[in-house]
């Protein structure tokens, strides 16, 4: 007994090869995230949003468009705003690809330990948070307050389900988290609803066992009441709730929360269309869903519904809308995983589950020399993979995505004064994704139609941005009723509305590139660009 208790201590002291194998796996997630360039949608809105909050502190109404809601603007994701446009302020755009890494890397880091610690096994944390990666690749590709959500939500599943009990520094931790959560992203509500519907699936699961054994209702409510786990996870609750009051704006934040899926705009954006009308995301969560069911049938395992009741009740919300693809994925798959093991434990022979085993938790020997090679390895490509050339230029523009209308918005500020300076009621027509870019990149001095934040549009002035757009019937004449005096499209993407004012002699297109062209007004026209 003395002697494996040494070796069991030598073990945990020391390297293990699915430790090190995860630490890779990790290290190459990191790698990747860390390259990927700057979105051109709404990362530029939020950093907007921050350096407004620096500069003129928290606006009473939206504060960047002429047709905008007139209901109090609530920040729902204030301190993150923030924080990016401090952070793209100290080490610009590869701070934000390096903070953006920094927040994928950790979630899943905290994803993994928490597999781990729930199925005791490295090869099943490993395929989890594969798992989970595909599941919601997608949802990487910008980099916006919903990765510090989805940060949050991560840390949040792995106090609260990888351990049988919660102890007092758990409770606090929740606490703590939901404080930062509250403050950072309105998707803080996840986490009370994730809490509630656990302790429900407990309480079902009890009384489910009561009454199998045959004890009276009244007898098998006192035992929900008085189960441990449940106080816990009672307690916790109430620690979260109050904690996630802790905001500039209190209950105001639980209303805005509430109602903001409540805007009509939202449902033109894919990300908020049913999950059926999602292809790639609906046909990945088919698949998978498919997947888990083949697997309940194989090993036909005691359903729990403390497991299974949240991805339920979040699984059919996302048939509502793929959005919630980011709060199901996690639970979905640390609900699955066990039922893997299971399977796996009954279909493998022993000693092939033993070698196995006993593979991820062998020492890796000079433990230390490896992960001095790994940071050394780790500090050549990072630096090369992020383009550090000695040219700050090359550098700069390295890091932002391919279709941000970098040179477009430098020649609307060129023009900008001309015309837009003389028309107090001027307009610039812009396709969507690119007004967050012109409203950073101009310092809130273009007069855009439209951006990201939709909620925050009025109804009528996006039903008729989509209805141009789409170049629906009766599109001009929704045009005419609004001051356009410039127009930014995205040519790839709007062809029909680009042939339509090419062909329109009221306007001239002034410039063009590989992806956007720029119209003026005809009669707006400047002398010094029709000379040219």
């Amino acid at each position: 007994m003395i002697i494996n208790e040494s070796q069991s201590a030598r073990i945990r002291r020391s390297l293990s090869v699915g430790s090190l194998i995860s630490g890779l796996l990790l290290v190459a997630l990191f790698m990747v995230e860390v390259d990927r360039p700057l979105s051109h949608t709404d990362l530029w809105g939020h950093l907007a949003y921050g350096r407004h909050y620096e500069q003129k502190g928290f606006p009473e109404t939206e504060p960047f468009l002429k047709h905008s809601t007139d209901s109090a603007f609530i920040a729902t994701s204030w301190f993150s705003q923030w924080l990016g446009f401090r952070i793209h302020q100290l080490g610009g755009t590869l701070a934000l690809q390096f903070t953006h890494s920094l927040l994928v890397t950790g979630a899943f880091i905290a994803f993994l330990i928490a597999l781990r610690r729930k199925t005791h096994s490295h090869w099943a944390a490993m395929i989890g948070a594969a798992w989970l990666l595909w599941l919601e690749h997608q949802q990487y590709t910008v980099i916006r307050p919903q990765l510090a959500g989805l940060f949050c939500n991560l840390l949040f599943l792995n106090i609260l389900l990888s351990q049988r009990h919660l102890k007092y520094w758990s409770i606090v931790s929740l606490g703590v988290l939901s404080f930062c959560w509250a403050n950072l992203h309105g998707s803080f509500v996840i986490a009370l609803v994730t809490i509630v519907l656990i302790i429900t699936g407990h309480g079902l699961d009890l009384l489910r066992r009561q009454h199998q054994r045959g004890k009276p209702v009244s007898q098998s409510l006192r035992s929900v009441l008085k189960n441990s786990r449940i106080q816990q996870l009672c307690t916790a609750f109430g620690v979260i709730l109050c904690a996630s009051l802790l905001t500039p704006y209190g209950m105001k934040l639980w209303w805005e929360v509430a109602s903001f899926s409540q805007s009509s705009n939202l449902y033109d954006l894919i990300e908020w269309k049913p999950l059926w009308k999602t292809p790639k995301q609906g046909t990945v969560v088919l698949i998978s869903t498919i997947t888990v069911a083949v697997l309940l049938l194989m090993a036909r395992p005691p359903i729990r519904f403390a497991h299974w009741l949240p991805v339920l009740v979040l699984g059919a919300l996302m048939l509502k809308t793929s959005r919630y693809i980011v709060w199901w994925a996690p639970l979905f798959v640390m609900a699955a995983i066990p039922t893997l093991c299971l399977i796996a434990r009954r279909s493998l022979p022993p000693r092939w589950r033993e070698h196995l085993d006993s593979l991820t938790h062998k020492p890796v020997k000079k433990g230390m020399y490896l992960l001095a090679i790994l940071v050394v390895v780790v500090g050549f490509i990072i630096p090369s993979g992020m383009g550090f050339t000695g040219n700050p230029e090359f550098i700069s523009a390295s890091s932002f995505g391919p279709r941000t209308p970098i040179e477009a918005s430098r020649e609307l500020s060129k023009i900008s004064d001309q015309l837009f300076t003389k028309h107090s009621d001027a307009l610039l027509f812009n396709t969507m994704e690119w007004g967050d870019w012109l409203i950073w990149s101009s310092e809130d001095q273009l007069p855009v139609f439209v951006y990201s934040h939709v909620p925050l549009i009025e109804e009528q002035a996006w039903r008729d941005y989509m209805a141009i757009i789409r170049q629906s019937e009766g599109w001009k004449e929704r045009w005419g009723t609004y001051p356009f005096r410039a127009a930014l499209i995205d040519r790839k993407k709007h062809k029909k509305l680009v042939s339509s004012l090419t062909t329109d002699p009221a306007w001239t297109e002034s410039w063009r590139d590989e992806r956007a062209i720029i119209f003026i007004l005809t009669e707006e026209f400047p002398k010094s660009l029709s000379e040219n």
